[in-house]
């Protein structure tokens, strides 16, 4: 909460009450405004109410550091003009120090052009992080980076500078809308993917424009409408650059969605069409971003089709190639999340050819750690499920059962069976 001045003769903290006061907000208001703050950070609500305020004002009680740092974001004035130390007195980690120095940059009279810079790099993390992150530890960080675009977006800007920040506030609301969906909230998952397709517009961005038809195009897939995902495919193939990562993309997951349609020329048409753009695109700087493409991601969409294909062959040959590819946490490409999708790719494979015990001891892998799993993995997981549900009284198919009930339910995404 702060320190209680003790001992000590009190000093009122008048440039904080008549900064309070020119705000034209009540003690209450105050308040209200520091919580909403910390939620926009993404970080734990603080306790502050009216009567701490008071007490900071009246000099009974110094906020401690978190509370001089919040003070200062808020009322966008440096701590010394409000009366308070500087919140440096005391470390600040992580991505909080991060957010106090991108803060100060966007207090001065006009962007620098380095806070920008800053968001950019952070932003490409961001995108990089979605690989390993849990959902709701990311989205709060993508949170975080929005609100300081919102607040940059409100200084002078150059037009190039107001045209870099339209573009990563659409690269945060696609990477929003996914991570949304991957927690089972597709109401917000669809905001965010509007939110993108608008922005992506207004900047004249067509890469932007494109994966803001990718996005809801996998959670179509996910959800069993296969043909509103090749709609939404063949959308964004319109708009997007043949030459992108996004375009492999798209026909990557329309070559899925053929798939789920057991259409085995369409689909296969597809995956060669994502094949030949992508043996068109120069190796990524960095492979694990969300949306850059290459041959590893080839073999994950390739593994998930000819699974849905009913090829065992082909669905083990890609299976193994995504298992082998992310073994070794040190690579630059280590994506856990695949070795989940590649063993229940495998696994449908398997009980399709009528292997349930295999089949099972297979699906047993994707949930082979205590992380929540992510709703595509869930719904992967019902597929298995329904056909493994003729083999009840196998011991391996009551295992995964088992365990697929315990994820839905301790804890999981919150979505519709």
């Amino acid at each position: 909460m702060g320190r209680q001045m003790t001992g000590q003769r009190r000093h009122p903290n008048e440039a904080l009450r008549q900064t309070r006061l020119s705000r034209g907000w009540s003690l209450e208001e105050m308040a209200h405004q520091l919580r909403h703050l910390a939620f926009r950070l993404g970080e734990t609500e603080p306790g502050v109410d009216a009567n701490m305020i008071s007490r900071w004002e009246r000099g009974l009680h110094r906020p401690g550091p978190r509370y001089v740092r919040l003070l200062s974001l808020l009322l966008d004035e440096p701590p010394a003009d409000l009366g308070l130390s500087s919140p440096t007195a005391a470390p600040v980690l992580g991505r909080a120090a991060e957010t106090f120095e991108l803060a100060r940059h966007a207090s001065a009279s006009a962007v620098d052009t380095i806070a920008v810079d800053d968001l950019e790099r952070a932003v490409e993390r961001l995108s990089r992080e979605y690989s390993t992150s849990p959902p709701a530890v990311l989205i709060a960080a993508v949170q975080q980076r929005l609100w300081l675009i919102h607040h940059l977006l409100g200084k002078r800007l150059t037009l190039d500078q107001h045209r870099r920040l339209l573009d990563l506030t659409g690269w945060l609301q696609v990477l929003l809308a996914v991570l949304h969906y991957d927690l089972g909230d597709r109401e917000a998952a669809e905001v965010g993917r509007g939110a993108a397709l608008h922005l992506a517009r207004e900047a004249g961005n067509a890469e932007l424009q494109a994966w803001a038809f990718e996005a809801p195009a996998y959670f179509a897939l996910f959800e069993g409408r296969p043909r509103d995902a090749i709609d939404l495919c063949l959308a964004g193939q319109q708009v997007a650059p043949r030459d992108s990562s996004v375009f492999a993309a798209l026909n990557l997951q329309e070559a899925r969605a053929w798939a789920r349609l057991g259409d085995r020329r369409e689909a296969e048409q597809a995956l060669l069409r994502g094949s030949d753009v992508l043996d068109c695109l120069p190796e990524p700087e960095y492979p694990d971003n969300h949306f850059a493409f290459d041959r590893d991601k080839f073999a994950y969409y390739a593994c998930t089709t000819y699974s849905w294909l009913d090829s065992l062959p082909k669905t083990e040959k890609y299976a193994e190639q995504v298992i082998h590819n992310n073994q070794d946490p040190r690579r630059p490409n280590y994506w856990p999340g695949r070795v989940r999708g590649a063993h229940l790719d495998l696994a449908l494979a398997l009980a399709k050819h009528g292997r349930y015990d295999e089949a099972a001891t297979e699906g047993l892998h994707a949930f082979a750690d205590s992380d929540v799993p992510r709703t595509w993995i869930l719904r992967r997981a019902n597929d298995l499920e329904r056909a493994l549900s003729s083999q009840a009284d196998v011991s391996e198919v009551k295992d995964f059962r088992d365990r697929h009930m315990a994820s839905r339910h301790a804890g999981g995404p919150k979505t519709d069976w």
